[in-house]
This record gives structure tokens, sequence and C-alpha cells, in this order.
């Protein structure tokens, strides 16, 4: 009755969904074991160097449901130096 209301098949509330993650979690840990302070692209990398097929959205999602998403890091700001005014040249062709 509430899916017909909302306009919703039931099939698509009682979904499970059959993938099965467990070996690429498995790797993404390894790897963060390893190496530690690496981003997704690193470690993306590492897997297709290995031979895995996994596509890049799948391990990424993974990735993410870990909780392993690093923030990039921020650029420092110089300390301003005084400045200081340009001297004018007294003459002609004078550098």
């Amino acid at each position: 009755m509430c899916c017909q209301v909302v306009g919703v098949s039931r099939s698509t509330i009682y979904y499970q969904r059959q993938l099965d993650d467990s070996d690429v979690k498995e790797k993404l840990r390894k790897l963060a074991d390893k190496i530690p302070n690496r981003g997704f692209d690193q470690y993306y990398k590492r897997i297709r160097r290995e031979g895995h097929k996994w596509a890049r959205s799948r391990v990424l999602r993974v990735y993410r449901d870990l909780g392993m998403v690093r923030r990039p890091k921020r650029r420092r700001k110089l300390a301003e130096q005084a400045r200081k005014p340009l001297k004018q040249p007294a003459k002609l062709n004078q550098v």
C-alpha cells in the first residue's frame, strides 16, 4: 500500500546487493598498512599493476566506505616581507 502511494515497486525496497566487496576491502587495507600516507590514486594504480581488473568506481566506493578519504593538503602562504619602494634612476640609461 505505501509503495503504491510513493510510486515505487516493492522489489526496489527489498533489493539486496549481491556484489561481494570483501576482496577489494582486504586489498585496500593491506595497501594502507603497507604504505599509509598515500591517496586513492596511488592505491588504485598499485591494484591495477598487480593484475586486478576491478573497476575504478567500485574501488573508489569501497575506499570511501572504509573511511580512508584524505583531505588535500593546504598550501601555506609565505610571510610577506616589508615592502621597499623601487629606486628611481637619476639619469637616462641608468639601471
